[in-house]
Protein backbone atom coordinates (compact mmCIF):
# COMPACT_ATOMS: atom_id res chain seq x y z
CA UNK A 1 0.00 0.00 0.00
CA UNK A 2 1.41 3.14 -0.96
CA UNK A 3 1.87 5.74 1.91
CA UNK A 4 0.11 9.42 1.50
CA UNK A 5 3.94 10.70 0.20
CA UNK A 6 4.29 8.04 -2.44
CA UNK A 7 0.88 8.69 -3.76
CA UNK A 8 1.85 12.57 -3.94
CA UNK A 9 4.82 12.39 -5.73
CA UNK A 10 3.44 8.85 -8.38
CA UNK A 11 6.82 6.53 -6.41
CA UNK A 12 5.38 3.07 -5.64
CA UNK A 13 4.92 1.21 -2.65
CA UNK A 14 8.65 -0.45 -1.93
CA UNK A 15 7.59 -2.65 0.73
CA UNK A 16 7.02 -6.03 -0.01
CA UNK A 17 6.17 -9.66 1.44
CA UNK A 18 6.01 -13.28 -0.26
CA UNK A 19 4.86 -16.69 1.39
CA UNK A 20 5.66 -20.22 0.15
CA UNK A 21 3.11 -23.31 2.01
CA UNK A 22 5.35 -25.98 2.76
CA UNK A 23 4.74 -29.46 2.95
CA UNK A 24 3.69 -29.62 6.50
CA UNK A 25 1.23 -27.07 5.63
CA UNK A 26 2.61 -24.32 7.76
CA UNK A 27 4.14 -21.44 6.08
CA UNK A 28 7.72 -19.67 5.42
CA UNK A 29 7.33 -15.96 4.94
CA UNK A 30 9.23 -13.14 4.34
CA UNK A 31 8.99 -8.86 4.74
CA UNK A 32 10.87 -6.83 3.05
CA UNK A 33 11.24 -2.89 3.82
CA UNK A 34 12.35 -1.14 0.33
CA UNK A 35 14.60 1.45 0.92
CA UNK A 36 12.73 4.63 -0.18
CA UNK A 37 15.82 6.52 -1.19
CA UNK A 38 17.20 4.10 -3.52
CA UNK A 39 15.88 3.79 -7.37
CA UNK A 40 13.93 0.23 -7.55
CA UNK A 41 13.82 -0.56 -4.64
CA UNK A 42 10.47 -1.92 -4.78
CA UNK A 43 12.20 -4.53 -7.57
CA UNK A 44 15.14 -4.83 -4.24
CA UNK A 45 12.47 -5.89 -2.20
CA UNK A 46 10.66 -7.80 -4.28
CA UNK A 47 13.73 -9.88 -4.91
CA UNK A 48 14.79 -9.90 -1.38
CA UNK A 49 11.88 -11.55 -0.07
CA UNK A 50 11.37 -13.73 -2.89
CA UNK A 51 14.97 -15.38 -2.18
CA UNK A 52 14.31 -15.44 1.47
CA UNK A 53 11.17 -17.38 0.95
CA UNK A 54 12.96 -19.93 -1.37
CA UNK A 55 15.91 -20.00 0.98
CA UNK A 56 13.76 -20.76 3.92
CA UNK A 57 11.33 -23.39 2.28
CA UNK A 58 14.97 -24.97 0.92
CA UNK A 59 16.41 -24.86 4.40
CA UNK A 60 13.01 -25.97 6.32
CA UNK A 61 12.46 -29.53 4.16
CA UNK A 62 15.76 -30.86 5.51
CA UNK A 63 14.94 -30.55 9.09
CA UNK A 64 12.02 -31.49 11.47
CA UNK A 65 12.57 -28.39 13.74
CA UNK A 66 14.62 -25.86 14.44
CA UNK A 67 14.76 -23.75 17.57
CA UNK A 68 14.72 -19.78 17.76
CA UNK A 69 18.85 -19.46 18.34
CA UNK A 70 18.92 -21.64 15.14
CA UNK A 71 16.83 -20.02 13.36
CA UNK A 72 18.28 -16.53 13.91
CA UNK A 73 21.97 -18.11 13.37
CA UNK A 74 21.14 -18.90 9.38
CA UNK A 75 19.29 -15.60 8.94
CA UNK A 76 22.81 -14.16 9.66
CA UNK A 77 24.43 -16.56 7.47
CA UNK A 78 22.13 -16.18 4.51
CA UNK A 79 22.54 -12.32 4.97
CA UNK A 80 26.47 -12.43 5.49
CA UNK A 81 26.55 -15.14 2.20
CA UNK A 82 24.65 -12.24 0.22
CA UNK A 83 26.93 -9.18 1.28
CA UNK A 84 29.98 -11.21 0.39
CA UNK A 85 28.78 -12.03 -2.84
CA UNK A 86 27.61 -8.40 -3.58
CA UNK A 87 31.22 -7.47 -2.93
CA UNK A 88 32.40 -10.33 -4.97
CA UNK A 89 30.62 -9.32 -7.37
CA UNK A 90 31.03 -5.43 -7.61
Amino acid sequence: MQGPGHEEEDLPCQDSWNKTQLDDGSFAIAVGDGLGSASHSDIGSEVATERATEYLENFLSTTDSISEKEGKEEAEKCIHRRKRSRKEGS
